[in-house]
């Protein structure tokens, strides 16, 4: 039997929560230090302050726990079942809303929807029977504490071991836009950790044992607060990314957040006066207002740029000298194409007709990594956050409904809008697979004289059909007829799938990816032969050939949109035209750079306001920046991420959660960078945060 009394009422509720807290700090402690280990920052400064972040959530989450299920335990029994099975109901019906698994009942994820579902009711019912377990009646002692010592390790037991599959499950499973399901896992884990340590039998704590255990949680918890204030940049930098550290500082951030604005100037949370809630990193940045609105470089003496009118912009009177074909491929990273060096064969058309008819550009960044918004870039030859972003439900293949941010009302004109504007057909063949991203709705491409779903072509279009299609439009077309043409190919997207007739490399993520990649390459082949004969016939053709950004390979799944990862950033870039040489490009270039370049082939005014530049033009040394933010189901923005890279080295500025990146492209250590390299570091950092200082945040 537990040494403590059991009954509430002569026990005392301070000197259980004090005991609860001291027994669940070592083991939150302890699981905060092994994550932090197991990263790739796992320094020793990291680990002893994730372990002191730790104990402190730890001791709070079981006094607060125990707190709970002692005014619980006054409502009644009723009362008590009644909230936890259904708080455990109401979690689970959210998370089955998010992954929308009643519409994927009826698709080709049934089973795992079934599975899900199944799973997330079995969550449900050890969620109401942990909380009922852990609630003590009026006069009575919780279910737990009556057990025997033996049956309270046992279960103890069980709950480390669900500790443990969740984690996994999170780590393994749960890699793409899933924030609402990682974080409900997270908390999850954190459960299974308090429930063991109630199961834990409580010392004998007097008043003198009480007090000594509260100082010392004190004394441990506010560690990193110290900590983090002498090495602000780093620590807290790699703490945030380790899952359950990660989650830890969260906590806390939240709890030291004064104005309630959702950042906290406590642990490098970012915000520069937690006692305004208009001044943040969620606020826009007023020039010469007096204040650093958004916590960012002190106030900006920079103006955000102002709108102009489209149509002030010089129309020239005569024709185009060339037409124009732009072709852009969905999630094709630059490191797993040949013709960049990597040591598989995965692109031997696409590398024969860069090295043989165009310019390959070796060192090209998207300007984000989730399609909507790279290619709204790309088509307005500026940066993401400068446009203006709107929610719009979207609809998969199997009818989950999604709220994503949209370039519905964005004023600027597209490249087609411009090429119309002087008298191009414009023409548009688009395979968006499942993702109804490219709807012509959402503004993301603007208008076209004729548009093409490749879905109308067949129900199961592939690259080469499109090929075919774009290919048989081209012979209808005469030579002294000038078009834009886009084209956009979907193939290396996930899911993977098996092309019969192509070699299988292996059941790896990458090896399967690489199997995508050939399919294109073997798909889009028609279409570069046919536009080389055009020019071979003396036809001037430009030929732009770029991929909207890469992905992130992980043992189990893929994703993008997530991270700025060289993986995800780099993407392969190459330019065919009447009188350019054939050769490579190392300078560093945007992919924004091909609005500016087609734009000056066809003689057409660039309208004022570019971060985009003609790659014909000799660059001196260059930043460029990439970025990427996400949503979860309330509209919050849970991610937030802005990259500068100047080849060589890349910085990059978490918003959400509050840290900084800096490292060299080949991934050297940060740590041991010289001066001249630090010098770097600030250069990209003033690229970085006089951009955020330009624009508004993408909220709703």
């Amino acid at each position: 039997m537990p040494v403590i009394a059991q009954s509430p009422v002569r026990d005392g509720f301070l000197r259980r929560a004090v005991a609860r807290a001291a027994t669940a700090a070592p083991v939150f402690a302890a699981v905060a230090a092994l994550d932090q280990a197991t990263t790739d920052e796992g320094s020793s400064a990291a680990i002893a302050v994730a372990g002191c972040l730790g104990a402190g959530a730890g001791a709070i989450a079981a006094a607060g726990l125990c707190a709970w299920t002692d005014l619980l335990g006054r409502m009644g029994r009723r009362f008590t079942i009644a909230f936890w099975f259904g708080s455990g109901v109401a979690c689970a019906l959210a998370i089955a809303a998010d992954l929308g698994l009643a519409a994927r009942l009826g698709g080709r994820y049934a089973v795992l929807a079934i599975g899900a579902g199944f799973s997330l009711l079995l969550g449900a019912a050890v969620f109401g029977l942990a909380g009922v377990a852990l609630t003590p009646a009026r006069e009575l002692p919780s279910w737990l504490e009556r057990c025997a010592a033996k049956e309270r390790f046992a279960l103890g037991a069980v709950a480390l071991t669900a500790a443990l599959l969740q984690s996994r499950v999170e780590a393994d499973l749960l890699v793409g836009p899933y924030p609402l399901e990682r974080t409900a896992l997270r908390a999850g884990v954190f459960g299974a950790l308090v429930f063991a340590a109630f199961c834990v039998d409580l010392p004998a704590f007097g008043p003198r044992a009480a007090r000594a255990a509260v100082g010392l949680l004190v004394a441990v918890g506010s560690v990193p607060f110290v900590a983090i204030r002498e090495h602000e940049a780093t620590l807290a930098a790699a703490i945030v990314r380790a899952p359950y550290a990660g989650l830890a500082m969260a906590a806390y951030r939240r709890a030291f957040d004064w104005d309630r604005d959702g950042y906290s100037a406590a642990l490098a949370g970012g915000d520069c006066d937690d006692w305004d809630p208009e001044v943040n990193p969620g606020q826009r940045e007023v020039a010469r207002n007096g204040r650093d609105d958004n916590c960012i470089g002190g106030d900006s003496a920079v103006e955000a740029r102002s709108r102009y009118a489209p149509e002030s912009v010089p129309r020239p009177e005569h024709a185009s000298p060339v037409s124009v074909v732009l072709i852009t491929v969905d999630t094709l990273s630059a490191a797993h194409v040949s013709g960049y060096g990597y040591a598989r064969s995965t692109t031997p058309h696409l590398d024969r007709w860069a090295r043989e008819h165009g310019q390959l550009f070796e060192n090209t960044y998207a300007p984000a990594t989730s399609t909507q918004y790279a290619l709204s870039a790309v088509m307005r030859g500026v940066y993401p956050r400068r446009l203006k972003w709107s929610p719009v439900d979207t609809k998969d293949d199997v009818g989950v409904v999604r709220q994503q941010a949209m370039p519905t009302k964005e004023w600027r004109w597209t490249l087609s809008e411009w090429l119309s504007r002087r008298g191009m057909l414009t023409l548009a063949f688009v395979d968006d697979g499942d993702s109804n991203y490219l709807d012509k709705r959402h503004n993301i491409v603007g208008r076209f004289d004729e548009w093409t779903d490749g879905r109308q072509l067949s129900p199961a279009t592939d690259d080469a059909a499109l090929s075919r299609a774009v290919v048989a439009r081209l012979g209808q077309l005469t030579p002294d007829q000038r078009f834009f043409l886009w084209v956009h190919y979907f193939g290396p997207h996930a899911p993977s799938t098996r092309h019969p007739g192509l070699p299988v490399f292996g059941a790896t993520t990458a090896d399967r990816y690489d199997h995508e990649i050939l399919a294109f390459d073997q798909g889009v082949a028609a279409l570069l032969d046919a536009l080389v004969a055009r020019q071979a016939r003396g036809e001037p053709v430009v030929v732009a050939l770029l991929a909207d950004h890469g992905e992130d390979l992980e043992e189990h799944d893929r994703s993008h949109g997530q991270t700025l990862s060289e993986v995800s950033v780099r993407v392969p870039l190459v330019l065919s035209a009447p009188g350019l040489e054939p050769g490579r490009v190392a300078s560093l270039v945007s992919a924004l750079d091909l609005f500016s370049t087609l734009l000056r082939y066809t003689e057409t005014p660039l309208p004022p306001d570019l971060d985009s530049r003609d790659l014909r033009e000799p660059f001196a040394q260059r930043v460029v920046l990439s970025e990427i933010w996400s949503y979860a189901s309330n509209k919050a923005r849970v991610s937030d991420q802005v990259l500068a890279s100047d080849g060589r080295y890349r910085f990059v500025r978490h918003l959400i959660p509050g840290s900084v990146e800096f490292e060299s492209v080949a991934q050297s250590s940060a740590d041991e960078l010289d001066l001249p390299t630090n010098a770097r570091r600030a250069t990209l950092e003033r690229a970085v945060d006089s951009y955020l200082d330009q624009v508004e945040p993408p909220d709703f």
